[in-house]
């Protein structure tokens, strides 16, 4: 009925009951709705208790379903044409103010979703389905990323080449399972602010606005030669492993044939690499920020220069790993990642704070330690300039990092990032990321 496997949680709806809501400063017919942590601007007829579908920032909206609600600006979209909403013609949920403050997200009451699911003969939502992420129901898409475009190339960090026949060499692909990953997808921190405890290892850094990177040393599968292959067949043992060089945008491995240079006609990434490959050991991945210029002067991310001279880039570290034969992966701590980087001068992001959750602000540790954690995390790094940057823009915002057996970061991002992360989508323009 209800399925998860289209989109990545940040870009789910969520069945929600709403049971806390604050004033609106500026508007008496207005009022927030608080949800995971997050703000929604509705109006006064909104009540506790009552059952909505939270869809969050810079989803896309089934068109359909918008059609039915009159969901449209443009009333000749709208089931009723005589009624007009707010919604373009994608459907996307934007990063809106209402007289001065950031709405999160759009409310839909649940029973306009049931009415819709009826209509279709699909089944409907139920308490039963309270606090359950989704993006489709019965395989229809009901909310997925909003994209303007996607660079080309593979996802899953295999090779795809069309197989020739005759010549096995051709279809060779030296990548072994569970060797290489791509980097961790980071949640916002508001939607699951709960995975932070006042006992919680964490370490709070400086979120750079970049293209991510990855560097590593990987087991591969060797090319055998003809004389080598004889030799397997013969029944002779040979190797037939080898470390290999690897770099790699956030889904795309660059240094394979065939695999496409990403976004850009200037490939930052074979530029970093030059300096960093003498820095990576066996079994070794760098996951990173690159940020600043390409050759040609074009900025990386427009106008987020972080101080780097034109024409010129910089890579910050944030995560390690090794990964041992066995394909079993080990997380560098922070500290760890400190000491690595120290030894081969790399750049790490700007640190904030590296201990104990609690100890961060030596808030109380009671019923409201979530809340006030996050609000003071906003109120100290979130809605100021750049601090690394020559030109005047927002500062992103923050990854937390909680230390464990497996990499947990959750990102905080300012409004007024938000807000231009809207514009730009407003105008067109690709998310590199995306």
């Amino acid at each position: 009925m209800i399925g998860t496997n289209l989109t990545f949680e940040n870009y789910r709806a969520k069945l929600v009951r709403l049971d806390k809501f604050e004033a609106h400063p500026n508007a008496d017919r207005l009022k927030i709705a608080i949800v995971d942590y997050q703000r929604v601007i509705v109006g006064l007829n909104v009540q506790v208790g009552e059952l909505y579908v939270y869809f969050p920032l810079e989803s896309q909206i089934n068109l359909d379903l918008l059609s039915f609600i009159n969901g449209f600006y443009d009333g000749k979209k709208n089931l009723d044409p005589t009624k007009k909403g707010f919604f373009g013609d994608k459907g996307r949920v934007k990063a809106t103010p209402f007289r001065g403050v950031l709405s999160e997200g759009y409310l839909l009451p649940l029973k306009e979703l049931n009415n819709f699911l009826q209509m279709k003969k699909m089944n409907i939502l139920t308490e039963r389905d309270l606090g359950v992420e989704f993006d489709s129901i019965d395989g229809v898409v009901f909310c997925q990323k909003y994209v303007v475009g996607v660079a080309k190339g593979t996802s899953d960090g295999t090779l795809k080449e069309k197989k020739k026949k005759g010549d096995p060499r051709k279809s060779f692909n030296p990548l072994i399972e569970n060797q290489f990953r791509f980097h961790e997808k980071t949640a916002q921190l508001k939607r699951s602010l709960r995975e932070v405890t006042p006992d919680s290892l964490i370490s709070v850094s400086y979120k750079l606005h970049g293209t991510s990177a990855i560097f590593g040393r990987v087991l591969c599968k060797k090319q055998l030669n003809w004389y080598e292959r004889l030799l397997k067949k013969a029944g002779v043992g040979i190797v037939e492993t080898e470390y290999k060089d690897l770099y790699s945008s956030r889904t795309v491995i660059k240094n394979h044939k065939n695999q496409n240079d990403g976004f850009y006609k200037e490939d930052a990434w074979a530029i970093v690499f030059k300096d960093i490959k003498d820095k990576l050991k066996d079994g070794i991945s760098i996951y990173g920020e690159i940020v600043g210029f390409l050759p040609s002067g074009k900025c990386i991310q427009k106008n987020f220069d972080y101080g780097v001279e034109k024409g010129k880039c910089k890579f910050y570290v944030y995560r390690i790993t090794y990964t041992n034969p066995a394909g079993d992966v080990f997380e560098f701590s922070r500290a760890q990642l400190d000491d690595y980087c120290k030894k081969y001068l790399l750049n790490t992001v700007p640190l904030f704070y590296y201990g104990k959750a609690e100890k961060m602000f030596n808030i109380p540790v009671d019923e409201n330690w979530h809340e006030n954690f996050l609000n003071k995390l906003i109120g100290q790094f979130t809605e100021k300039d750049c601090f690394m940057c020559a030109n005047v823009v927002p500062e992103e915002g923050i990854v937390i990092v909680t230390e464990g057996l497996v990499w947990n970061g959750l990102k905080l991002k300012s409004d007024r990032f938000y807000t231009m992360e809207t514009q730009n989508l407003d105008a067109g323009e690709v998310d590199i990321e995306g």
